[in-house]
């Protein structure tokens, strides 16, 4: 089962305006991308995630979790095109 991070509703723009802003930026949006992913924000979830790849394209993790998500959501070419992406790292 997902942790509950329900609390993240509570947050103000200028909470998550910083953490996309401030100290490892990667690892925030991913961060940031795995919570909007638990909470159901598919659009929130892969902006991050794909966010994080540009400023570090080798994160596998991101890849992954990325992929799964457009997976799941039917995007199978995309979602598959995601995990190719992944193999070649």
């Amino acid at each position: 089962s997902k942790p509950d991070r329900s609390y993240i509703a509570t947050w103000t723009g200028a909470d998550h305006d910083y953490l996309t802003t401030a100290g490892n930026r990667t690892y925030n949006h991913y961060n940031l991308a795995i919570i909007h992913d638990d909470l159901g924000n598919i659009k929130l979830a892969e902006f991050h995630y794909r966010t994080a790849l540009q400023l570090r394209p080798n994160l596998w993790d991101a890849y992954l979790n990325l992929g799964n998500l457009l997976l799941v959501s039917g995007r199978t070419i995309e979602g598959e095109a995601i995990i190719g992406q992944l193999m070649q790292i």
